[in-house]
């Protein structure tokens, strides 16, 4: 799965494709690892007072929804971005089952349905943004680019 991240086919104007190499890939790749380790490394130590006070709902909707910035940077196809939605989400559900068996930390079906929402709005607020790029001329109207 990784090669298909980091090599992507792009339209070579004669009706073939030529694999071209993205640096951004490998660092989106590499923020994305880093990130979903900070995510489960936050998920173990004891809860911080500033969580406590701004409510799960903001810490979970917060970080998966930024989770989807990597993505969109990732994957260019709905298919791929779909796929890392629902990995996503699992790994949520991951990260709530370590959770149960740490005495520190309670693990809640409603933190599940917070990091759920956060998702969904990271993934809109991306397709938003994404769109918005494409009609300013920032990204090119490229086959290998659409969502649609």
């Amino acid at each position: 799965m990784t090669s298909l991240l980091l090599v992507l086919p792009v339209p070579d104007g004669s009706g073939g494709t030529v694999r071209e190499r993205r640096p951004l890939h490998l660092v989106a790749i590499v923020g994305l690892v880093l990130y979903l380790l900070a995510l489960m490394a936050g998920a173990v130590i004891e809860t911080p007072q500033l969580a406590r006070e701004s409510g799960s709902f903001v810490v979970h909707v917060g970080a998966f929804g930024l989770s989807q910035l990597f993505v969109f940077l990732l994957a260019p196809r709905w298919r791929d971005r779909l796929l890392w939605l629902v990995l996503l989400f699992l790994f949520g559900g991951l990260i709530e089952a370590v959770q149960h068996f740490l005495p520190w930390r309670s693990a809640t079906a409603i933190d599940l349905l917070y990091n759920g929402i956060g998702l969904t709005l990271g993934f809109l607020g991306c397709l938003v943004l994404e769109r918005f790029a494409r009609w300013r001329g920032w990204l090119p109207f490229s086959q290998v680019r659409s969502c649609s």
